[in-house]
C-alpha cells in the first residue's frame, strides 16, 4: 500500500502526499521515510536496541 493510500489521511492530506510523490519533491526523503516507518514491524515495549538485558 502506498503511504497516500493509507485509511488515516484526510482526501487533502492524501492528494498531497501523492502529488508530492508524483513531483518527486525536496521533502519526498521524509515521506519515505514516514512511509518505512509505518510499514515497520511494531517493537514490543522494552524488546529491541537498547532495551535492557534479562
Amino acid at each position: 500500500m502506498r503511504l497516500e493510500e493509507a485509511p488515516f489521511w484526510s482526501a487533502a492530506q492524501a492528494d498531497l502526499l501523492r502529488e508530492e510523490r508524483i513531483d518527486d519533491a525536496d521533502w519526498i526523503v521524509v515521506i519515505d521515510q514516514l512511509n518505512l516507518a509505518l510499514h515497520a514491524d511494531p517493537q514490543v515495549e522494552g524488546e529491541g536496541e537498547g532495551a535492557p538485558e534479562r
